[in-house]
């Protein structure tokens, strides 16, 4: 007589004729839950806000903003401001080659340098203040060259010259200049792109000195320098 029912185990087992291994004894091992995914922070501009700001609006205040950690290793003060980039500013002037000095972008803005033709300034309050503390300045100017760059020149009278007027240019950047990486430079200076770098960058100017250009020296100051000492003494 044939025998009908249901037949469990694996095919494995049914082909052997054994009957399926038991669990009892067995230490079961607990399933850990998958992990939680933290959501995803809300993604900021490539740039601060300043970076892209014209003269006229050059981007939003900070107001209390806490320091980043990563950027505070160095306790340097060159300004007032109370944000420090001391990683991210290292790795401007070395991007650069050169000193990139600082100057608190309210000063800077005192001047009010926005006619693109020479203007008298007082580098007193200035990062280049050394400069007039030698004595011999003779005038300093500055002329607006773009939307956020700004030359200051300094010119020196020096007798013992054959040429008694030295000339030296300094270049003023309210912002990042364009030819330089805002998230690039973040990352190759391993610091943070947080609230306490834009408030660094809304916080300051930057100041560079140019390589001495063909009229670094002059039998005379130009006209257009003289115009603005004669118009400066006589107000």
């Amino acid at each position: 007589m044939r025998q009908t029912g249901t037949t469990t185990g694996t095919p494995e087992t049914m082909r052997s004729g054994r009957d399926p291994p038991s669990n009892k004894g067995m230490k079961l091992t607990k399933l850990s839950a998958a992990p939680t995914l933290a959501p995803q922070a809300a993604a900021r501009p490539e740039v601060p806000p300043n970076a892209r700001a014209a003269v006229a609006a050059r981007g939003h205040r900070f107001a209390a903003y806490p320091r980043c950690c990563a950027d505070m290793s160095r306790g340097d003060a060159m300004t007032d401001s109370r944000f420090k980039a001391p990683r991210f500013h290292a790795w401007f002037e070395r991007l650069e080659g050169r000193s990139v000095l600082l100057m608190s972008r309210e000063e800077w803005d005192a001047f009010r340098v926005h006619a693109y033709q020479p203007v008298p300034i007082s580098i007193a309050q200035t990062p280049i203040a050394a400069v007039a503390a030698r004595g011999g300045v003779a005038a300093v100017t500055a002329e607006r060259q773009s939307a956020y760059e700004v030359q200051v020149s300094v010119y020196r009278e020096d007798p013992k010259d054959p040429s008694p007027i030295n000339v030296d240019h300094y270049r003023v950047w309210e912002r990042l200049p364009i030819h330089r990486d805002f998230k690039a430079m973040v990352n190759d200076a391993t610091t943070s792109d947080d609230d306490n770098l834009w408030g660094f960058l809304d916080d300051h100017v930057f100041m560079v000195k140019e390589a001495p250009g063909p009229d670094h020296w002059l039998a005379d100051l130009p006209m257009t320098v003289r115009a603005v000492v004669m118009s400066t003494s006589s107000e």
